[in-house]
């Protein structure tokens, strides 16, 4: 059966339907399906179960109409027919023999295989569609059909409810179990209807041999069919995060290991769930609760004290935080990326579906959140991040943006947008004159004399009172760019590549900005124990719990508020770690001393030992060396060394030799070499461009100065290639010439060189640069060593300082 269903069939692994499709993308369209109650469906999911071994001829079979290479197929065959395997007995191995029932099912060659199997499958349910033996789902007038999802073993087929598509159903899968080895567990196989239909699931779950169940189910961990805004949803996902935070733990773990728990365990476990749907408030309300208490060793028999506010403690270390990230801004971030990849992709299957059930065009770039209003959960919790007024409304107007390339896939009317609305929106009046209304931009114009002319026709000439959004239309349509070379996409702005991040979108969230940042900055270098860093993080905020900070709390001390070390002040921050005597003397010999008086301090007070200044100062010498030796620094003598002389041991361990500096080197006979560079006193701040011109003899033939505003550093060593390349496109004796631009600069170079939009920000003068190069035919930018840019990054140092802008030339 499967030779003749695969027969003048040109099947790929990666196909839409094929099993290694993404499961975020594949329980999204789930969720889709089952929440449609207007289709009168049944849905059967199976699972799918290894049996002893699979057919060594379906296997290779398959990989045939896989793949057209001959070595491919033989390498396939190899691995199944030429396992050998040796027993131990008494403790010797004895002589390797072939295995005569293939692969054992631990192998780690068994989920590869299955994979290439199970896309049979794939096909025969395909191919059953195609003959009308099966029918599935069907959205849109443009018939996107759907019978089956796959991902690994977890196999769920959507039919019609008619008897003869459930028989069929189940002699395909009994056909796919003879020919495949693969046993299809009809016990795990459950039959539940979808919508209001009057098919008796009862009669035919006694037919298909497998049990009935009611919505919702689960798949893929999701549930399909019930109330996913509910509390109960999220149930488990709380429940999990309970288990990871076990009490034993906090008591184990400095606030250091809590952090890393906290970061890379406990808030990776709600994204799977949070990638799909919005979190309901009040479950991210508890999720942080768990975070908060576990992290400040908080819990019902013991309470402590929470020195930061939480909201402080989630920011961004950058902005004052510890990185740990609110959750309701970690869901918006995974939500806006499918606003991205909803303008990207063209063909994936739940693009297709969306804009096939809700009418818009599959190669629409913006996602039009009104008109997906009234859509399923999945659809609601992405428009959620359009309501007006949030900021997550205004990150994503602004940081994600429609480039036009070609014209080829962005609407005019919807994809393009003037102050952050669709024109359709903006200009009512004048869209509802336009004789086109879902037409490309590529069909409201002509190229004439190598320019881009837009031209839109209307139905009438507009009245006096429609000139105000006439004259804006039509300076907005003059604003657009076509671009041949590249077609129409959609960039994330806020992020220099172009491409969209969690982390990005979380940035752009955060409001607050810390006063002193660049404490921050230098607490976090790695060389200290994360707990160490911690400390000092809260010490810079004057959040340390001393007497009189844990009085402030209203917490009454019995032993007093007074220094433990002078009992003359009143224990604060500035008198414990700068003004008490005991502390001046301990940082005038050592100054890396704050968390040594700390833990004298807290040793001092709950366990009444002696404040020894001569051993807590060796306690310091040797963890200043513990730390700098587990840094990676590379130093090879014993640990008591360097504690006994810290500062010529650490000084010692550094290299002295120098790296090998490259020097300017003239090009080769014929081709001139233009370096430039750019330089900005700051970031950004006032900012000067330079760059010489010179032949293969090492003779200046142009130097140009020019000074360009405040800009940041990137943008400079840009518009330096950009001037470098009119100059030499102004110049009629250079073109024809070899000319090589040399940057210093690998971001901007690989800006200039990429085959895509390069720098969002930069696109039009990216573009402009290539154009010319273009025309000239001979021009190439490349990188090279700020070492062999001297005279460039020279003039330049000194040319950010001036106002003087010049081109001179030395030759014509």
């Amino acid at each position: 059966m499967i030779k003749v269903l695969l027969r003048d069939t040109n099947v790929n692994v990666n196909a839409v339907n094929a099993v290694g499709y993404n499961a975020s993308a594949i329980s999204e369209m789930n969720n889709i399906i089952a929440s449609s109650s207007e289709f009168d469906n049944s849905n059967n999911q199976g699972a799918v179960m290894y049996s002893a071994a699979v057919l060594y001829q379906n296997v290779l079979l398959l990989a045939t109409s896989f793949s057209s290479y001959p070595k491919w197929r033989h390498w396939i065959g190899c691995c199944i027919s030429t396992p050998m395997v040796l027993v131990l007995v008494n403790g010797r191995p004895t002589a390797q023999f072939g295995v005569q029932k293939g692969l054992r099912q631990g192998d780690p060659l068994s989920p590869f295989l299955f994979n290439i199997v199970v896309e049979g499958l794939n096909c025969l349910l395909l191919k059953a569609r195609r003959l009308n033996m099966i029918q599935g789902m069907s959205y849109g007038e443009e018939g996107v059909h759907i019978t089956h999802l796959q991902f690994a073993d977890d196999t769920i087929l959507f039919l019609k409810p008619q008897m003869d598509y459930l028989l069929n159903t189940k002699w395909i899968l009994r056909c796919f179990e003879t020919a495949s080895g693969l046993r299809i567990n009809f016990h795990k196989t459950c039959l539940l209807k979808v919508g209001k239909n009057s098919v008796d699931t009862r009669s035919w779950a006694r037919v298909f041999k497998c049990k009935r169940e009611t919505l919702p189910i689960t798949y893929l961990g999701f549930s399909l069919g019930g109330r996913l805004c509910a509390k109960i949803f999220w149930k488990n996902v709380v429940q999990w995060i309970e288990k990871r935070l076990v009490p034993w733990k906090k008591r184990f773990l400095s606030k250091g290991g809590r952090l890393v728990l906290v970061k890379s365990v406990i808030s990776s476990i709600p994204s799977y769930f949070m990638s799909v749907f919005k979190i309901p408030s009040g479950v991210a309300s508890t999720i942080e609760s768990l975070q908060r208490n576990f992290f400040w060793g908080d819990g019902d028999a013991k309470r402590k004290l929470h020195a930061v506010d939480w909201a402080s403690v989630c920011k961004s270390k950058r902005n004052g935080g510890l990185g740990i990230g609110r959750i309701l801004d970690k869901n918006k971030g995974l939500l806006a990326k499918w606003v991205l990849r909803f303008g990207k992709e063209t063909e994936s299957l739940w693009k297709k579906v969306i804009c096939a059930k809700y009418r818009i065009s599959a190669y629409s770039l913006v996602w039009d959140w009104k008109a997906l209003a009234a859509g399923s959960f999945f659809v609601k919790s992405v428009g959620s991040l359009f309501v007006e007024g949030t900021s997550s409304a205004n990150i994503i107007r602004k940081g994600l943006k429609v480039i036009i390339g070609n014209g080829g896939r962005a609407q005019l009317w919807s994809d393009i947008e003037w102050n952050s609305i669709q024109l359709k929106r903006a200009f009512p009046r004048i869209f509802a004159l336009a004789r086109d209304k879902v037409g490309l931009v590529k069909d409201f114009g002509r190229w004439l004399n190598s320019k881009w002319v837009s031209e839109v026709q209307f139905r009438r000439p507009p009245f006096d009172w429609e000139n105000n959004q006439w004259l804006s239309f039509l300076e907005e349509l003059t604003n657009v760019k076509i671009r041949r070379a590249v077609s129409d996409d959609k960039v994330c702005s806020f992020n220099p590549k172009g491409s969209f991040s969690v982390s990005s979108f979380r940035r752009c969230l955060e409001e607050d900005q810390l006063e002193g940042g660049v404490l921050d900055d230098l607490n976090w270098h790695g060389f200290c124990p994360s707990k160490f860093e911690i400390f000092v993080w809260q010490l810079l905020r004057g959040r340390v719990m001393v007497a009189e900070v844990v009085q402030h709390f209203g917490i009454r001390i019995d032993a007093g508020i007074h220094c433990p070390f002078c009992n003359g002040s009143t224990e604060s921050i500035d008198h414990l770690f700068l003004h008490c005597a005991w502390t001046r003397s301990f940082g005038a010999r050592l100054w890396d001393v704050v968390w040594s008086t700390w833990e004298a301090r807290n040793q001092k007070i709950f366990k009444d030992a002696p404040a020894d200044l001569g051993y807590n100062i060796d306690l310091v010498r040797f963890r200043v060396a513990w730390w700098f030796k587990n840094h990676g620094i590379g130093l090879k003598m014993p640990l008591i060394t360097i504690t006994s002389n810290l500062k010529e041991s650490c000084i010692d361990s550094f290299p002295t030799k120098l790296p090998k500096r490259e020097v300017w080197s003239p090009s080769a006979c014929g081709v001139l070499k233009f370096n430039v560079d750019g330089s900005a006193r700051g970031s950004p701040a006032h900012a000067g461009i330079r760059g010489v011109l010179r032949d293969s003899i090492g003779s200046v033939l142009c130097i140009f100065s020019l000074s360009i505003g405040t800009q940041d550093s990137n943008t400079t060593e840009l518009l330096a290639i950009h001037k470098a390349v009119c100059l030499c496109h102004s110049k009629e004796f250079i073109k024809g010439r070899k000319v090589e631009i040399v940057s210093d600069s690998t971001v901007v170079v690989n800006w200039v060189n990429a085959g895509d939009f390069g720098s969002v920000k930069h696109i039009d003068c990216i573009y402009d640069i290539r154009e010319k190069m273009a025309s000239l035919g001979s021009l190439t930018v490349r990188h090279n060593a700020r070492s062999t840019n001297t005279l460039a990054d020279c003039l330049t140092k000194f040319g950010s300082k001036s106002r003087g802008d010049f081109p001179f030339w030395t030759a014509d």
